[in-house]
């Protein structure tokens, strides 16, 4: 299995502002059905990055977005998805 990381700034960069509105909503329906109810419950609620990142189907992130072994990878196609590779990998954040 392959190991690939995609940085936090480009992550969020690509999620506010890539237009994939689907995935966008359906994200903010799920945090904010948490958020309801850890308010609720607790009073208080954190998100950041990562919350996101879990909550995204990250078979849509861009592959050029993401790296292995630390570089870019220049191979790949520039429109395709992180579902269309062919091989099994884990996708993590990382900090900038």
């Amino acid at each position: 299995m392959k190991i690939l990381t995609i940085k936090e700034e480009v992550f969020l960069d690509w999620y506010f502002n890539s237009g994939y509105d689907q995935c966008q909503e359906q994200t903010v329906k799920d945090l904010g059905r948490e958020v309801r109810d850890e308010l609720l419950n607790n009073g208080t609620y954190t998100v950041n990055a990562q919350h996101i990142f879990d909550y995204v189907n990250q078979g849509v992130i861009p592959i050029q977005l993401v790296e292995s072994d630390g570089s870019v990878w220049i191979s790949q196609p520039e429109d395709g998805e992180l579902d269309e590779l062919n091989f099994e990998y884990e996708l993590y954040l990382i900090k900038n």
